[in-house]
């Protein structure tokens, strides 16, 4: 299962726990309903805007959401701090790995294609 695909059955448990479908959710995540769905089906990596939106308003845990804490909700949710901003550029260096290892694989997968496209080329004159 793809990380992509663990955020979204992480935001769809998240969902049904407050009683939203795709479309109550949309608004409160300043998102239209068909990117919604592209989330929950695990088409795409839920942005660290969008998370801290699931944080302030329903108390979620970016532990739970990244999959290493057993609970979703927080108990309270912490003060702004130094060490709330530190949590905060961990969550966003997080997602930045995340997105830079997929664009790599995406990179290399090119790279090997323009080489075959290159060497049939070559083959042929």
């Amino acid at each position: 299962m793809t990380t992509a695909e663990e955020e979204g059955q992480r935001f769809l448990l998240l969902m049904e726990e407050e009683g939203h479908d795709q479309y109550s959710i949309a608004p409160i995540i300043e998102k239209p309903q068909s990117t919604v769905n592209k989330y929950i089906k695990g088409k795409i990596r839920i942005p660290a805007a969008v998370v801290k939106i699931l944080n302030k308003k329903f108390r979620m845990s970016f532990d739970w959401f990244y999959g290493d804490g057993p609970n979703m909700k927080v108990k309270e949710l912490p003060k702004k701090n130094l060490l709330t901003d530190i949590i905060e550029l961990k969550l966003q260096n997080k997602l930045l790995a995340a997105r830079l290892e997929g664009n790599i694989k995406i990179t290399d997968k090119l790279i090997q294609e323009i080489e075959a496209l290159k060497a049939k080329l070559d083959t042929h004159q």
